[in-house]
């Protein structure tokens, strides 16, 4: 991995930034799941997401669609092949997530070309940027909604398209670079940043949009190379200082 470069890589920490309005995409995470943009920067940790790979999904699909015919909960079930068949299922989900978390540990440090498909992790709070395809917009009632979800799911699947046509699908993506995340499962809808100003008035909302994607401006904030290293002291890192004479 080279460190002195200026492309992005699997595993970079970056943020967004929505030039048009000078806001970054943001969320709280922890106890609000919605995504928008903000002007702020008192809290910048908020505006970090990771660029992950696209995890696969058919695993943990197959458990929850067997467990939505028990309305979500299989406390209640009591045969013995049905529970065979759900430790089953559910030891495939597992299986399945930690070949993701290998494939992401042997893909970290390649570099991200314009026409991959990728995750967006919120730093803060471990979970993927999504489309939540059964929920309208807040603001704008004709979009999807967005937030952000623990696991993710196919829907937290973004392909990065130029934003300029000097850009081509397949080249390397330098940092600062403006892009658009086209929403892959639903390959109308793009990630978009509405016009209009939240109540509160300091953020705007983010949804997915048909055919109306905003340009993010995808920056290096910390390399996932710097994360590997053992002696590098690295922003948000909790740290104890001691007095050598008082010790």
């Amino acid at each position: 991995m080279a460190a002195s470069d200026n492309v992005l890589r699997i595993g970079d920490f970056v943020s967004l930034k929505v030039l048009i309005y000078n806001s970054y995409l943001s969320a709280e995470g922890i106890l609000v799941e919605d995504v928008y943009a903000e002007d702020s920067i008192e809290s910048f940790e908020d505006h970090i997401f990771q660029i992950y790979i696209q995890m696969q999904y058919s695993a943990s699909n197959e458990y929850e669609e067997f467990k939505h015919n028990f309305n979500g909960d299989i406390s209640s079930v009591h045969d013995s092949s049905t529970l065979k068949h759900i430790q089953s299922l559910k030891r495939g989900k597992e299986n399945e997530g930690l070949l993701n978390d290998m494939f992401f540990a042997q893909k970290s440090g390649n570099e991200v070309s314009f026409g991959d498909v990728i995750q967006l992790r919120h730093t803060r709070s471990g979970k993927f940027l999504t489309v939540l395809p059964n929920e309208l917009a807040k603001e704008e009632r004709e979009n999807a909604r967005m937030g952000l979800s623990a696991d993710g799911n196919v829907y937290s699947w973004l392909k990065i398209l130029p934003r300029f046509k000097i850009d081509r699908i397949g080249s390397a993506i330098a940092s600062n670079t403006e892009v658009l995340l086209k929403v892959l499962e639903r390959s109308t809808e793009y990630v978009h940043c509405t016009d209009k100003v939240s109540v509160l008035g300091k953020t705007r909302e983010i949804n997915s949009a048909m055919e109306n994607g905003t340009s993010f401006r995808m920056s290096v904030y910390q390399r996932v190379s710097d994360v590997c290293r053992d002696n590098f002291l690295l922003s948000g890192q909790l740290i104890s200082i001691t007095d050598p004479e008082t010790k």
